[in-house]
């Protein structure tokens, strides 16, 4: 999570976690505009004071464990998009739930426009 550099355009990234609290083994995939999102907060913590940006990559952490223990938890705020918010930063993680992965739309920033993300692909490319 939040490596260097992102992903070529239209690409997922390469980040996989695998799910098992009901038994199905599910990867949790980053689309790659989330993952470069999630990076671009870090930095702008990490500008500001690199306490700051450690604890907004354990909160970030803390929320994907969350959905990793049980994605079906927070209810659809739209249709097949659910969503999780960190604690104490004003960031909330939108994914997607599959039979066998969940899929990170956006890392989205409060103040950004809350449909920004909808054009983004819903599924992985067949690659993954």
């Amino acid at each position: 999570m939040l490596a260097s550099g992102a992903p070529s355009r239209g690409k997922t990234s390469s980040n996989a976690y695998c799910l098992g609290s009901s038994g199905v083994q599910r990867k949790i995939i980053l689309d790659w505009e989330a993952e470069a999102e999630a990076e671009e907060a870090r930095q702008w913590y990490a500008d500001k004071s690199p306490a700051a940006a450690t604890r907004f990559v354990a909160s970030l952490r803390a929320a994907m464990g969350l959905v990793r223990e049980d994605p079906e938890r927070w209810v659809e705020f739209e249709r097949g998009i659910r969503r999780v918010m960190l604690k104490k930063f004003p960031y909330a993680i939108l994914y997607t739930v599959r039979s066998d992965h969940v899929l990170v739309l956006a890392v989205m920033h409060f103040s950004r426009h809350p449909e920004y993300w909808h054009g983004r692909p819903r599924q992985p490319p067949a690659d993954i």
